[in-house]
Order: structure tokens, then C-alpha cells, then sequence
């Protein structure tokens, strides 16, 4: 049904066939509500319409800017700056560039090192068991331990510093440094203690492996003694406590001169009928094991060395870092000790020279005018009397005049240059050690001065 209203004479009229003049009232109410449900149809209609274009044209920009940003070139990373830049009516917060923390580096080379004293104490303890009824049920674990214990810190500080870097977290920064001051008391107690008991090691374990020897070896009640026996005398080529001769001092054993075990070729028939030094070891198992502890001591004492070496890199690593990327030109202090570490050890950035391009200073669009084309600091210079070394299109137009490589790695090179000096020096290590958990403590202050 068609339904019309035109004014007439001032009075709306109708024209319909089955509408009559007597009717006007109800006619007009109903188109009134024919009208009203159509032209909320229309609305709810359009309306969802709107909302489906809002969507697709929202989805369609969205996949636009992760596409640049997936096709994000590092000479066209300046041109999209402003996209990381968030304001509101309250100021302005920067959200800093989401690039890979070149820190973990450095803490990744941390975990390898905890990776590595955690095998050596499995080895010690898997390797080792076999000694246990001869050296004692408590020394061999208890060394074993104490490395597994200590590799499995060294991990989990390797974690809460790569987490906490990575994120730029507080709370993770602070348990690192918490960790960190953890192994170096281990490590000072471990240094304390074995200056203390180093000397009394020897002459308890020789107690100790003499009386398993000359009383317990060949008696069946001593099983396991008798194949700790052959097994130390077999892995170390040894025979007897001092010298083969000890054997005629035991008590249990006197089937022959001296066991089997002590034999070259135990192949060869009759080898441990008599003292023939061509035939058996001639060396004492007590000089032996010695020898192995002293080596072994050495060799934990150069892990030790370099995993504190690369806790301190790390955390001088992420101090660098922090101020090369958000503190220079804007804190003088920082600024100063940045061009003092880039003349001195003839570097430029913190990884390499291009590094500069994503720092704060030289990607602030409101310090275009004075910066020019600079591209580094001046520091970075080879010969700083050359006042346009250091410009050109995002890049120093001429490398020679430039140093190229990374702070990181001119410290690093230093540090193993003088490696045999930091081994000799253990209290200057621990000191520097100290400043690095001191520089932690910064690094979190600072994080927390800018997230204010």
C-alpha cells in the first residue's frame, strides 16, 4: 500500500485508494510509524555498513604499516621515526627503537660459560663416581656439586639479564644484580676456602686412599674398594700408594707382588709377579691423583676467571649502552665519557660506527638544524683536526678517516690482551667485578630517572 500525504490549503492531504477521508487519522499514523521503522532500518543499517568500512579500512592500514615496518630498511629507519614517537594531551612518551639488544651478546657468552662449569661438574660427578669408596663418599659430590650449583647460577643470571635487557625491566635488573653479588661471594668463600684447605687436602686424601689400600683391597667384604682400585690404578697408570713396593705392606692382598691392574698389557701373562718397571707403573697413585687436582684446579680456576670477565663485559656492555643511546649530547657527564672511551681505544659505537644513525640524538628530528650532516661524533675521527670527517648521507662519506669498529669489541680485546694480568691479579678482578654490579645499580637508577 502507497500511501502520500500533500498539503492542502495548509492541511496535509491524502491520496490512496483505500483510504477515505473519514479514515485521515488512522492513515496518517500508520505512515508516521511506516516511516519511523523505515528510517531506523536505514539507520541500523548504515551504521553497520559504517562500522564494516571502519574495520576493513583499519585492517587495511594496519597491514600497511607492518609491512613497512616488516621491509624496514636501516638507511630509511630515520624516515619512520616519528611513527615510534607516542603523544598525548599530558606530553609526550618515546617509545624506543625495537631493535635487538646488542647486550645479549655479551650475556649469551655468559651462558655458554655457565653451560660450560655446569659440565664440569656432571663430568666430575659421573666420571668420579667410581672413586668414591676410595676418596671418601663426601668429597668427590660435595666438588661436583658445588660446580653444578654454580653453572646453574651462572644460567639462570644469564637469563635474568637477557630478559631484563631485552625488556628494559627493573625488577629483572635488579635480581641480576642480586645474582650477580651472589656469585661473587660464592666466588671470594671459594677462594677463602681453598687457600684454607688446599694444604690439608693432600695430606687427608693420602691418609685416606693408604689405609683403603693396604687394608681393605682384596677383602671381599670390600668390594667396591677393589675395583676403585683397579679402576684409579688403570685411568691414572699407577700402582701402589707411593711406589709398587707399598704393596708388600698389605694386609689383604698377597695372592701376588702387586695387582693386576698395575700391569701395562694386562694381556701379557705373569705381569704382576714381580717389580719389573717394564712390565707395571712405576709411579704412585698419590702423585698421580695430585697431579690431576692441581690440573684440574687450574683449569676451574680459568672458568672461573672468565666468567667473571664476561659478567663484568656484560654489565659495562649495557651501561655503554644505555648512555651512547639516550644519554649523549643530552647529559654532558655521559657525553664526555663517551668521546673519552671512543679516542682512547680507537672505536665508534658501541657494535660498529652505523649504530649512531638509531641513537636518540642523531634520529631527533627537533636537532636537525644543529646537527647538520653529522652522522658520529666528532670522536669517532681518526684525525680530529678534519672537521668534515664525520659527515656525509647517513653514513661519513669517507670510512678511512673514521674508526669502524665497536667499543664492545675494543673492550673485549683489551680485557683478553691482559687476561694473564687479571689472572694474577684476582683482587683487582674482584674489584672491577664490584664496579660492575655498582654499574648495574646505575644503569637501573637511570631506567628508572627516564620512565618517569
Amino acid at each position: 500500500m502507497i500511501v502520500e500525504f500533500k498539503p492542502k490549503n495548509g492541511r496535509p492531504g491524502i491520496r490512496s485508494k483505500k483510504c477515505k477521508r473519514k479514515a485521515y487519522r488512522k492513515c496518517k499514523n500508520l505512515h508516521w510509524r511506516l516511516q519511523r521503522a523505515e528510517t531506523k532500518e536505514n539507520l541500523i543499517a548504515s551504521s553497520r555498513e559504517y562500522k564494516r568500512t571502519l574495520n576493513k579500512q583499519f585492517r587495511e592500514y594496519q597491514k600497511s604499516v607492518i609491512d613497512k615496518l616488516k621491509n624496514l630498511r636501516k638507511s630509511d629507519s630515520k624516515a619512520y621515526w616519528s611513527l615510534l614517537n607516542k603523544c598525548d594531551t599530558k606530553g609526550c612518551s618515546k617509545v624506543y627503537n625495537a631493535k635487538e639488544h646488542p647486550s645479549l651478546s655479551g650475556i649469551n657468552t655468559q651462558m655458554l660459560c655457565g653451560l660450560g662449569v655446569l659440565g664440569i661438574g656432571v663430568w666430575i660427578r659421573i666420571d668420579m663416581v667410581q672413586f668414591d669408596e676410595l676418596l671418601g663418599k663426601s668429597m668427590v659430590p660435595i666438588a661436583a656439586y658445588i660446580l653444578i650449583a654454580a653453572g646453574g647460577v651462572v644460567l639462570l643470571i644469564s637469563l635474568v639479564g637477557c630478559l631484563g635487557a631485552l625488556k628494559e625491566n627493573r625488577v629483572l635488573l635488579g635480581l641480576y644484580f642480586t645474582f650477580m653479588l651472589f656469585i661473587f661471594m660464592m666466588e671470594a668463600a671459594a677462594a677463602v676456602l681453598g687457600s684454607l684447605f688446599y694444604d690439608q687436602a693432600k695430606p687427608f686424601m693420602s691418609t685416606y686412599v693408604e689405609s683403603a689400600m693396604m687394608t681393605k683391597y682384596g677383602d671381599p667384604h670390600y668390594e667396591l674398594v677393589t675395583k676403585s682400585v683397579d679402576k684409579l690404578q688403570q685411568q691414572f697408570k699407577c700402582c701402589g700408594f707411593e711406589e709398587p713396593q707399598d704393596w708388600d705392606n698389605a694386609t689383604a692382598f698377597t695372592s701376588a707382588a702387586v695387582p693386576v691392574s698395575c700391569c701395562r698389557n694386562q694381556n701379557q701373562p705373569s705381569c704382576n709377579t714381580a717389580y719389573n718397571s717394564t712390565n707395571i707403573y712405576d709411579e704412585g697413585c698419590v702423585d698421580a691423583l695430585s697431579n690431576w687436582m692441581t690440573g684440574n684446579l687450574i683449569y676451574l680456576l680459568c672458568v672461573a676467571i672468565a666468567v667473571a670477565l664476561f659478567q663484568v663485559s656484560s654489565s659495562i656492555e649495557m651501561r655503554l649502552e644505555y648512555s651512547m643511546k639516550y644519554q649523549y649530547h643530552y647529559n654532558t657527564e655521559h657525553s664526555d665519557v663517551i668521546n673519552s672511551i671512543q679516542r682512547e681505544l680507537n672505536c665508534c659505537g658501541l657494535h660498529k660506527y652505523s649504530d649512531w644513525q638509531y641513537y636518540r640524538y642523531y634520529t631527533d628530528i627537533s636537532l636537525a638544524v644543529a646537527r647538520g650532516r653529522e652522522t658520529v661524533p666528532v670522536s669517532c675521527c681518526r684525525d680530529t683536526a678534519g672537521i668534515s670527517c664525520n659527515v656525509g648521507n647517513k653514513v661519513p662519506r669517507d670510512l678511512t678517516q673514521i674508526y669502524t669498529k665497536g667499543c664492545h669489541t675494543a673492550l673485549e680485546n683489551w680485557m683478553q690482551s691482559n687476561m694473564l694480568i687479571f689472572g694474577w691479579t684476582c683482587f683487582a678482578m674482584s674489584s672491577v667485578q664490584i664496579l660492575g654490579m655498582v654499574l648495574c645499580c646505575c644503569f637501573y637508577k637511570a631506567m628508572k630517572d627516564t620512565r618517569r
